[in-house]
């Protein structure tokens, strides 16, 4: 019997939406999937604050083409997300993400917590802390 309240589960759709939505490279629904501004942080890198969805555009644009061109990638997968945290207006997971062949096989793995908050009655990613198990996450 699932026992997550109906906001729990809103709040982890939020972070397979950004998923899916990253891996369908849509622009307007990346953006809309994350609330700013928005801070990401990957192993010792300092961390990263985007103010506005230009900004973080500029960011994941020349990521998926970076991941298209150099990389072989096809698809991220977001297989574990773990209920750290959470209240009214938060919830903090612990998370697992591979980078993805088209044959499926990951070239790459990274663990770390990831925050979404509610904000104006609508859930999104907001935090993202990643460390790199295996391969390179760029």
């Amino acid at each position: 019997m699932d026992k997550r309240t109906d906001e729990e589960k809103l709040a982890i759709k939020s972070l397979h939406n950004f998923i899916q939505f990253f891996n369908e490279k849509d622009k307007d629904k990346i953006l809309n999937s994350l609330h700013y501004p928005h801070m990401a942080q990957s192993e010792n890198n300092e961390p990263k604050i985007y103010a506005n969805k230009e900004e973080m555009w500029g960011y994941i644009g020349f990521l998926l083409k970076k991941l298209e061109t150099e990389e072989n990638w096809h698809e991220t997968t977001l297989d574990k997300v773990e209920v750290i945290n959470c209240s009214e207006n938060a919830i903090q997971c612990n998370v697992e993400f591979n980078r993805r062949y088209e044959n499926k096989e990951s070239f790459a793995k990274a663990v770390g917590i990831w925050t979404a908050t509610k904000k104006q009655g609508k859930w999104g990613l907001q935090l993202r802390t990643m460390i790199p198990v295996s391969g390179k996450i760029s």
